[in-house]
């Protein structure tokens, strides 16, 4: 595992045996043999797997602000609502996330 931060990440066994039922049910789930690797980090299994997770989570994110977006839609709030979504400085691997990196720099 790369850090600890943010983790365990959407569909991982970490994360089943920490939450167990109570969560967001995950209906993607991104394989590891479909993402890129960055290339300022080692493509290992291990990074590979970790990267997929958080895809995973990721897209796990994006359904549920889908879902608010849509209850604002259906409840006729969605002209008198400001919906903000902010990041902080994306992927938590060596030489990006919380670093003076160039990697680091770059917001999702």
């Amino acid at each position: 595992m790369l850090g600890s931060r943010h983790r365990p990440f959407a569909g991982s066994t970490r994360e089943l045996r920490s939450w167990r039922k109570d969560l967001p049910k995950v209906t993607g789930t991104i394989k590891e043999e479909k993402i890129s690797v960055p290339q300022f980090v080692v493509n290992l299994p291990a990074v590979r797997q970790e990267i997929a997770e958080y895809y995973t989570s990721v897209f796990r994110c994006d359904e549920s602000i889908g879902a608010v977006l849509k209850a604002l839609e259906e409840s006729g709030f969605s002209d008198n609502t400001l919906v903000m979504f902010i990041s902080d400085n994306g992927l938590a691997v060596p030489f990006a996330k919380a670093n003076c990196y160039l990697n680091s720099t770059k917001t999702p």
